[in-house]
């Protein structure tokens, strides 16, 4: 197999001890340059995350191996973009997912539930991850406060462990539809001013 990172080639056998040497390869170069890994293409498919046990899953079958990378601001913003178009999307769903939880929770309600849990844990981790960065200390608070839903997932844990869907769909209404409202009205104004620091620098 192939591998392509920072416009230098490798080549590696298709074992698994092969497959360790070419993760360590990706791995020194994107810390010697002080860079992240954005995506892989593998065979063409791009590979969003879980790097590892994708290549190992697809061992004898990966041909070619090409790493994006990004720098951490960079891939802050994008992961800002990301999140202001999320929450948007989301805010008329949460309010209909807490209206059917009081109606009597239908398959369909837990399926859009367990959605939600998806987006909020997706909320959690990027969180730790702008915390990580060196960034301003306007755009640290806001990870930390508003994209924190720790205390919110563990009240819906306690409310899905006593099956109580009412509490569930307060939960939702009165704790998580005002967190998301927050951020939408917040991050509008952080991403048009990181996009204008990025354009600027």
């Amino acid at each position: 197999m192939r591998l392509s990172i920072l416009d230098e080639e490798y080549i590696f056998e298709n074992t698994s001890s092969a497959m360790m040497q070419l993760l360590q390869v990706i791995s020194a170069k994107i810390k010697d340059n002080d860079l992240l890994v954005s995506h892989l293409t593998v065979n063409g498919v791009e590979v969003f995350s879980d790097f590892e046990s994708y290549l190992n899953e697809n061992l004898s079958d990966v041909e070619t191996v090409v790493v994006y990378t990004t720098n951490s601001s960079k891939l802050v913003n994008e992961i800002m973009l990301s999140t202001e178009e999320y929450v948007n999307r989301a805010i008329p769903q949460v309010k209909s997912l807490s209206e059917q939880f009081y109606q009597g929770a239908t398959t369909d309600t837990w399926l859009a539930f367990g959605e939600m849990l998806e987006g909020l844990q997706w909320f959690q981790q990027t969180s730790l991850f702008i915390q990580n960065q060196a960034l301003q200390p306007e755009l640290l608070n806001f990870a930390a406060e508003a994209l924190d839903f720790t205390d919110e997932l563990r009240s819906l844990e306690e409310a899905v462990e006593q099956q109580d869907v009412v509490l569930i769909g307060d939960i939702i209404l009165y704790e998580i539809l005002p967190k998301f409202e927050g951020i939408s009205a917040n991050i509008g104004e952080i991403n048009s001013n990181e996009v204008l620091d990025n354009v600027v620098n």
